[in-house]
């Protein structure tokens, strides 16, 4: 479901954001984390 989904997604951003020494504030998305969420929602043209 979309919820955990949501819930995975916020998972890996912290654990990329703790890797990275960041304990808050701003980060940006790894290419690899949106490429993977991309082709595991695999949206269709104009959705």
């Amino acid at each position: 479901s979309a919820d955990v989904l949501g819930h995975v997604f916020e998972y890996f951003l912290g654990e990329f954001a703790l890797a990275e020494g960041k304990k808050g504030g701003q980060f940006y998305t790894p290419k690899s984390v949106v490429k993977l969420l991309v082709e595991m929602l695999e949206p269709y043209k104009g959705r």
